[in-house]
Formats: C-alpha cells, structure tokens, sequence
C-alpha cells in the first residue's frame, strides 16, 4: 500500500551513499523515506507499478516528524533522494535466503517485489529477514553490480 505519511525506515551501509535531488510532478506527493522514480519528462514521484520511470533513490527530507506532511510538487519544488543505501523494507512476494542478490522491482513508494513484470527496478536484495520483509541496496550502482 503506498505510503499517506512520513516513514522512517532503518538504514544501513550509508558510507557510499549519494545525494540526488529533482523538481517533484506537479501534484505528487512525496513523503519521507519513499521510493522515488524520475519520469520521461524529468521531474520526480512516488514509486508506482509501471515500467516508463527510472529509480532515483528513497525521498530525504531531514528529520521529519509524524505531523510533518509531504513534499506537494508544483514543477518549483526540489526533493532530495538518497541512493547506494540499505534499507530494510516490505516485500509483497514471498523471499527466502535463496533471494539474495535477487533484483527487487518497486510495486509502489513503500514496497518490492521479485516479479519482473512490475515496476522499475529499484535495487537488490542484500539480506533475508523474514518471509515478506528483506534488506535491499537501493540505488542504479547495485543495479548496475546485478546486470
């Protein structure tokens, strides 16, 4: 289920992350720690299924709290996202120690999954924690190690 509100995922492995930022789709709304995806037209959104945008990294805006809304895109606004980056997250397909190294494709702004037909890719499961729930490096360099 997409997210409705800032979420602080735990995070490891941040000593090779990098800092991106975009100009936020007019209307969209980005939240703390969503997977984000640039579109052909450039500007940034929330991770969806579909296959026509390219992962960007997970949306950073600082120490949010609970009440603190997300970024609304305008075509002005600037988010910044951070990639290359671990982050322990929910998996909608089942996963076992065999997945790891797995690609994992975004099924929305919160969630992975295995299935190849979903949308972008977004990063590779590094470690199994449970059935439905992996660490994953996210980011185009883990990406790139997998092809």
């Amino acid at each position: 289920m997409a997210l409705s509100a800032n979420t602080r995922l735990d995070l490891k492995n941040r000593l090779g992350q990098t800092v991106l930022s975009g100009t936020v789709t007019t209307a969209a709304v980005l939240y703390h720690h969503a997977m984000a995806v640039r579109t052909a037209a450039g500007s940034v959104k929330p991770a969806a299924n579909e296959t026509t945008t390219r992962f960007v990294g997970l949306v950073d805006i600082g120490n949010p709290d609970d009440s603190t809304a997300g970024i609304t895109g305008d075509g002005t606004l600037t988010a910044n996202m951070i990639s290359n980056v671990d982050a322990l997250v929910p998996c909608v397909t089942a996963i076992t120690v065999g997945n790891v190294g797995a690609q994992v494709y975004a099924v929305d702004d919160q969630t992975v999954t295995t299935e190849t037909t979903l949308g972008p890719a977004v990063g590779i499961i590094t470690e199994f924690v449970a059935t439905n729930s992996v660490w994953v490096r996210f980011g185009m360099t883990a990406l790139a190690a997998a092809s």
